[in-house]
């Protein structure tokens, strides 16, 4: 395992050239661990986790920087949380930070579920699935959406199937007697020698 120190200009120091990062990782990941493979560099977090990859280069004192590393996407993400938060009257707050930080990969994933999930199911519902998540230490839309997957099939299994209304049949207006007529009757209807 080989260990870089992720400097302030956001970029790692492999084979006198730089790497770029996603901006914001010299606060999230001072320090990264990367990896070559056939031609690439693979920059992960000390857990092994991936970051970026870039081809490696084989000019010297260059700086190799994918374009996406240079918005700064936490400040639409953050945005992205107070809007859902907003959305969820204040109450979600605890819950969309835990995702955001340990999820930071896959927040914007997991904020846009949470807001298809809000759409579909409702406020009060998608507060009692977060609520649920909190008290279970489980900070994932994935888990939010299993939970009102699973209350929606429950509360389908216990709504009450519509009775059928029985026939009094006590009633006289159930009890019709139609007139019989002869065969002859209808026969002379259909004759058209008459």
């Amino acid at each position: 395992m080989i260990c870089r120190t992720v400097r302030k200009d956001n970029t790692i120091i492999y084979d006198s050239n730089r790497y770029s990062v996603p901006l914001g990782t010299y606060t999230t990941q001072p320090e990264v661990r990367i990896e070559t493979m056939d031609g690439t560099l693979y920059i992960q977090t000390l857990f092994g986790e991936p970051i970026c990859e870039h081809r490696i280069s084989s000019g010297r004192g260059l700086l190799i920087q994918s374009q996406s590393h240079r918005r700064d996407r936490a400040s639409k993400l953050d945005k992205l949380l107070e809007e859902l938060d907003t959305e969820l009257d204040g109450r979600a707050t605890e819950f969309l930070t835990a995702i955001r930080i340990d999820k930071s990969r896959y927040a914007r994933d997991q904020f846009r579920l949470i807001q298809s999930l809000l759409d579909q199911y409702g406020k009060e519902a998608a507060l009692q699935a977060i609520g649920f998540c909190q008290r279970s230490r489980l900070y994932s839309a994935n888990t939010m959406r299993d939970y009102l997957e699973h209350q929606a099939a429950l509360s389908r299994e216990t709504r009450p199937t519509p009775a059928i209304p029985a026939i009094p049949v006590d009633d006289p207006k159930y009890h019709v007697t139609t007139q019989k007529r002869p065969l002859s009757a209808y026969a002379k209807v259909g004759d058209t020698r008459c």
